[in-house]
């Protein structure tokens, strides 16, 4: 992508909402009219990647990555070059902790695509073995608290994302017999990913019911590695 070429993209449905890992690029296309194109521009910096979703719950993704000059500047992209689709039962959707109807999904797909529109953001950030663990931002919106994650992989080795958990501690770690752990439930992840490349970097959207942390009291996010031993862990 440059700042002086427009590249089209043309999808076999509807887009339904797209989010871009980084501000070098813009994705535009009509929200309103439910249009089939999408138009995307970049500047120079970082790669990032594109997640879009069309109306019937199909997922497609894309490496971003700037280039002074384009060869190609339309793609008809083909169905089968979907990497997953969401599950869209008739009256309930599925959502990885809890069922959730459409217009509750709807109601949170809408929330987290904003949040994720703002970059920047730096409540937390903890660094290990060339991987960036960050907390971009922490709101609370009616009865939930939004928590907007991104994870940096500057290392040569692609990591999977295993769990992805948000802790509450109460009392003091040196008194083992007041000290405790709770895992908080999830109620709705948006675009968590299942694979950070090397080099590359994911930002996702988890949301929870909302919490007040009180005295003596902490919560910790904490993301795992599959069949790996680079887990994270961010206190907050």
């Amino acid at each position: 992508m440059n700042a002086h070429q427009v590249v089209m993209l043309v999808f076999p449905e509807p887009i339904r909402q797209a989010v871009v890992g980084d501000a070098h690029f813009v994705f535009t296309y009509n929200k309103e009219s439910g249009q089939y194109m999408g138009l995307l521009q970049g500047t120079e910096g970082v790669d990032s990647n594109l997640f879009v979703i069309t109306t019937s719950g199909t997922i497609y993704s894309y490496t971003l990555a700037y280039k002074a000059q384009l060869e190609q500047t339309y793609y008809k992209v083909l169905k089968p070059e979907h990497i997953s689709k969401e599950k869209q039962p008739d009256v309930k959707v599925q959502t990885f902790e809890h069922g959730l109807s459409r217009s509750e999904v709807k109601k949170y797909d809408s929330a987290c695509e904003r949040l994720l529109q703002y970059h920047g953001g730096k409540v937390k950030t903890r660094r290990r073995k060339k991987l960036r663990l960050r907390l971009e931002e922490w709101k609370y919106v009616g009865n939930q608290m939004y928590l907007v994650v991104s994870l940096k992989n500057k290392s040569d080795i692609d990591f999977k994302v295993g769990d992805v958990r948000v802790l509450v501690s109460r009392g003091r770690k040196g008194k083992k017999s007041s000290y405790q752990e709770l895992e908080l439930p999830v109620s709705y992840r948006y675009l968590e990913p299942e694979k950070i490349v090397a080099g590359g970097e994911s930002r996702w959207v988890l949301v929870l019911p909302k919490m007040v942390v009180g005295t003596h009291e902490e919560l910790k996010l904490e993301v795992g590695e599959v069949m790996g031993n680079r887990s994270l862990e961010l206190r907050l």
